[in-house]
């Protein structure tokens, strides 16, 4: 971690859980700003942070998913959290420019993990979720090449494009240029829209 901690902004109501998250993010390095509500959270917004992490569930009147748009509006990144498992709440959240979407039920470990991948320009996604998540309109018949099906797998196991890169055998050039090529053969604009599209076509299991 640099001298200059990295500030995240977490919206989260559950004062324990927020307390625990909190505490985990100050113990590896990072500066936090904690609120419980949609409200607070726009009152800091004009703040610098890193990352705002917002839980889609939150008892105010302004929703999650309102408030990552605002976030991502601004510039900014925003990570969606939640305990439910609400697939509207998911793609709503990706379709307002959420970097990834993780399981308040993953160990903060996980957790601590995802929001630092969404930090260095990845799109985590619980794997619970993944499987929930519903098919938006029917799709017509997608061709993938066998380099392609493979890119597809592996990203969505979670692999960073460096290590898909890797564990294909092929340079981060191609992988780009794969990856550019099932956005639009897909129908996707991001790397979680990606992986959601893998699980829901069991691609992976």
């Amino acid at each position: 971690m640099n001298d200059e901690a990295l500030r995240i902004l977490l919206v989260e109501d559950h004062p324990r859980y927020r307390e625990a998250l909190a505490d985990a993010l100050v113990s590896v390095g990072f500066a936090v700003t904690a609120v419980a509500s949609a409200e607070e959270a726009r009152g800091t917004l004009d703040d610098a942070f890193a990352l705002a992490v917002v839980d889609l569930h939150l008892e105010s009147e302004v929703a999650g998913t309102e408030l990552i748009a605002e976030v991502v509006q601004r510039g900014g990144r925003a990570l969606a959290l939640t305990a439910a498992t609400d697939e509207r709440s998911v793609l709503e959240a990706l379709d307002r420019g959420a970097s990834g979407y993780v399981s308040k039920a993953d160990p903060l470990s996980r957790v601590l993990g995802a929001i630092e991948d969404a930090l260095a320009g990845h799109s985590p996604l619980s794997s619970d979720v993944t499987r929930h998540v519903i098919r938006r309109a029917a799709l017509p018949e997608v061709r993938l090449s066998p380099r392609e099906q493979d890119l597809l797998v592996v990203l969505a196991r979670g692999l960073t494009y460096a290590e898909a890169a890797d564990a294909l055998g092929i340079r981060m050039g191609t992988v780009q240029t794969y990856v550019r090529t099932l956005y639009r053969k897909l129908g996707v604009s991001n790397k979680a829209e990606l992986c959601a599209f893998a699980y829901e076509h069991q691609l992976v299991r």
